[in-house]
């Protein structure tokens, strides 16, 4: 009966860490679902022979034997059922905190890009009021701009390919 207490608690560790992989998470849930029904099955199979015994052998003490394999059982199914109905509200939660954290993540990236945006209309202007004034620092001018434009090009470039998860 340890083993399926240890498995959903490993499910359910498992389960609320953010980092873990799907496929961890689902080796966990068949883990803690095998364990439950391993010793569902073994509870089960000892109430039936404590029935079988008692029903036989017509003693009171097999049937108070039965009646506690059967209490027993209702415990496992109830601690089961509520272990489970836990992990799915857990796992709603963490889909519910995943989705805002994305949102969030989405929101920031939209300001980063906004202000590389506002910097290249910045770096354009300076461009055009050089080319108008044509004076000799003009070319030295229109250099940095030109170079502010690319550095903040490839950043937003760098930025778009994290949030999509390119290398």
């Amino acid at each position: 009966m340890s083993f399926n207490l240890f498995g959903i608690i490993e499910f359910m560790q498992s389960s609320g860490t953010s980092h873990s992989s799907t496929s961890t998470t689902e080796q966990n849930r068949s883990k803690a679902i095998l364990g439950a029904c391993i010793g569902g099955a073994v509870l089960l199979i000892l109430f039936i022979f404590a029935i079988i015994q008692a029903k036989n052998e017509e003693s009171v003490l097999g049937w108070i034997i039965a009646g506690i394999l059967l209490a027993w059982l209702g415990v496992a199914a109830y601690l089961a059922w509520g272990v489970m109905k836990q992990a799915k509200a857990s796992q709603k939660s963490f889909d519910e905190a995943s989705v805002i954290r994305r949102n969030e993540e989405n929101a920031l990236l939209d300001d980063k890009l906004a202000h590389s945006f506002k910097i290249v209309l910045v770096q354009s202007n300076v461009i055009k009021e050089q080319l108008a004034a044509n004076a000799s620092e003009s070319e030295a001018m229109i250099e940095r701009a030109l170079d502010t434009i690319d550095t903040t090009a490839s950043n937003g470039m760098s930025m778009i390919k994290d949030a999509k998860g390119d290398s």
